[in-house]
């Protein structure tokens, strides 16, 4: 149930990798395909890659994840898997394995873009339980996914089991990547992670020192070439990513692409002891802006974890990788929401759920306005 307060009613890559958007799934197979639905929502999930590749309010066609990378632009370690679409996960290793790990045939963002996800446990119109073992890494995921009876609101629930005999590091990565027709220079990034650096990628970086000295705040970021607004979409015609972590004192992230243009807010809610960073990406491929992406996650450095283990790159006091024990399950949970929104709503200011309910507040004409969704 959706309760509102305003006038009127309100009724998230390292490198410049290429994209294309993809359209609805319409043509897949049942048992490539899971379609959960209720009277807000319509979630599309599909098992090649386990990605959720379609997000539609009742009553529209527009689709933010319409995004896609297929294989052949990717990198020639990752033939044989599947694109990376809409919302993927990254597990394992964060950014490109190191040479030995490739001849051991780790892939980019790891196994799950890999693997086809099994069905674990009956389906229903609201919910499903699907994951897949991972046969180089030994990381297993068990995915629940929940969509409210009565709420525009799925609840994401991911297990990683470590099968190896050893502890390791690890990293887990939310890429919750936006393009199509939701992903135009009207959309705007909102969220409250504070500071942040930006990543070696399109913009050129020697090193990774000195990183709190020259840290920015969102949203006004610093990039080689100048400050950015790092809320705005096409501003700037290059691909580039920032990394950022949260004060001290909040306990909650959240994160939400708004486009007023096209009536639509998403929206994800998470608890920051399990994704202590947000990166937020910005593609631009051949003088065209393609798309965004919000990336909750254990890092925020592009390294890998022999330089992790090396030096001390810890980011006001944030590691880069989490350590996962041997037989040990790690539990992360999320929050995705949509809501058609005015197109008079210009910003989101906070998001925060407690006793059940999800508080949006928002500036509507320059007032502070706020919807309540109940999640029942």
């Amino acid at each position: 149930m959706i309760k509102k307060e305003c006038t009127f009613l309100f009724l998230f890559f390292i490198g410049g990798l290429i994209a294309v958007s993809c359209q609805n799934r319409a043509s897949q197979t049942d048992t490539d395909t899971l379609f959960l639905r209720n009277n807000h929502l319509q979630l599309i999930l599909d098992l090649r890659g386990g990605a959720i590749t379609s997000l539609n309010v009742t009553g529209s066609t527009l689709n933010p994840f319409n995004w896609s990378l297929p294989v052949e632009k990717q990198p020639e370690i990752n033939k044989n898997g599947y694109p990376f679409q809409g919302h993927f996960i990254s597990l394992g290793t964060w950014g490109m394995p190191t040479e030995g790990e490739q001849k051991e045939g780790l892939r980019l963002y790891g196994e799950a873009n890999l693997k086809k996800w099994e069905i674990q446990d009956s389906i229903t119109a609201l919910s499903a339980k699907v994951g897949f073992k991972g046969t180089i890494e030994k990381l297993d995921v068990e995915r629940t996914l929940h969509l409210y009876k009565n709420a525009p609101v799925v609840r994401v629930t991911e297990s990683v089991t470590n099968r190896h005999p050893i502890g390791r590091m690890y990293n887990f990565l939310q890429h919750a990547t936006f393009g199509g027709q939701f992903s135009t220079k009207d959309l705007q990034i909102d969220t409250n992670a504070g500071r942040g650096f930006y990543q070696k990628a399109a913009y050129p970086r020697t090193s990774y020192d000195s990183l709190e000295t020259n840290s920015f705040i969102w949203p006004k970021g610093v990039l080689p070439d100048g400050p950015i607004d790092l809320r705005s979409s096409g501003s700037r015609e290059m691909t580039y990513l920032t990394s950022h972590v949260f004060d001290e004192n909040i306990s909650m992230g959240w994160a939400t692409a708004l486009n007023p243009k096209e009536g639509l807010l998403i929206g994800y809610v998470w608890n920051i002891k399990e994704y202590p960073w947000l990166n937020v990406w910005h593609q631009y491929i051949d003088g065209v802006y393609y798309g965004r992406a919000i990336e909750f996650a254990t890092c925020g450095l592009g390294l890998h974890f022999e330089t992790l283990a090396k030096e001390d790159l810890r980011f006001f006091g944030k590691h880069s990788f989490e350590f996962i024990d041997a037989g040990e399950q790690i539990t992360k949970s999320y929050t995705l929401f949509a809501l058609p929104v005015s197109k008079r709503v210009s910003e989101v200011q906070n998001v925060n759920i407690s006793a059940g309910v999800i508080t949006i507040y928002y500036l509507e004409k320059g007032k502070l306005q706020k919807t309540e969704i109940e999640l029942d």
